[in-house]
């Protein structure tokens, strides 16, 4: 941020009148400083809670990457890795996951936007609820294509790439705090219900109330959606 004044921003108010005062500063000049002195403060303060906002968000949604990151560079350092096809695929698996990080790290720093915003700004499928669905459909078919080539042994795991998977920890965060906020939604349009009965009202207690129903069977390592109504679609 651009700013006046840089060497008086981390006083208040008391000390930069003050010190205004021992520099004999003209009080008009004195009143023009304090005011420009207070609004900056005021948007740097905005910023920085922006930033910290910005940085909680994406650190969660990008947690699920983060994991797979750390799972397929282990699996390169594993020494079974010397197989070439394996290998290939892993590191062109890598490469996508690096480069997802790094747009997503971009979105958040440079771009300053929500993942929910960026979703909505790209269409992406499932409003983005999980890194692979920020993997466009040809690059996910590459990568793919690549794993298949690779041997095939007897009791040997097999990776499976672009898995939609969460930690479980994240999932019941998540979980816990989407329920949380539906509920209110619910008491809410319950109210209005009661209130003011009509069929509009009443379809909406009704997708809520199958939201919350939803949300007691999905699976512990499921992507959690930002609101209720990502459970409701297609349904």
């Amino acid at each position: 941020m651009d700013t006046s004044y840089k060497h008086y921003m981390k006083l208040t108010p008391n000390q930069l009148h003050t010190r205004l005062l021992e520099r004999k500063t003209p009080p008009m000049q004195a009143e023009f400083i304090k005011k420009t002195v207070a609004k900056q403060q005021a948007v740097l303060k905005s910023e920085n809670a922006r930033t910290k906002q910005l940085t909680h968000l994406w650190r969660e949604f990008m947690q699920p990457l983060e994991a797979e990151r750390d799972n397929v560079q282990g699996m390169l350092r594993y020494k079974g890795s010397e197989n070439d096809e394996r290998r290939e695929a892993l590191e062109a698996y890598l490469t996508v996951l690096n480069a997802l990080k790094a747009k997503m790290l971009n979105h958040c720093k440079i771009d300053r936007k929500t993942p929910t915003m960026v979703a909505s700004d790209k269409d992406l499928p499932n409003d983005g609820t999980h890194w692979t669905d920020w993997i466009p459909t040809k690059i996910k078919s590459r990568v793919l294509a690549l794993f298949e080539q690779i041997e095939r042994k007897p009791k040997a795991k097999i990776k499976i790439p672009f898995e939609r998977l969460v930690p479980a920890s994240l999932h019941a965060k998540q979980l816990a705090r989407l329920k949380q906020r539906t509920l209110k939604e619910l008491a809410i349009a319950e109210q209005a219900l009661e209130i003011d009965p009509d069929e509009d009202k009443q379809s909406r207690v009704s997708q809520i109330k199958y939201a919350l129903d939803l949300m007691d069977v999905l699976d512990d390592s499921e992507p959690v959606p930002a609101t209720w109504h990502g459970l409701n679609k297609g349904n």
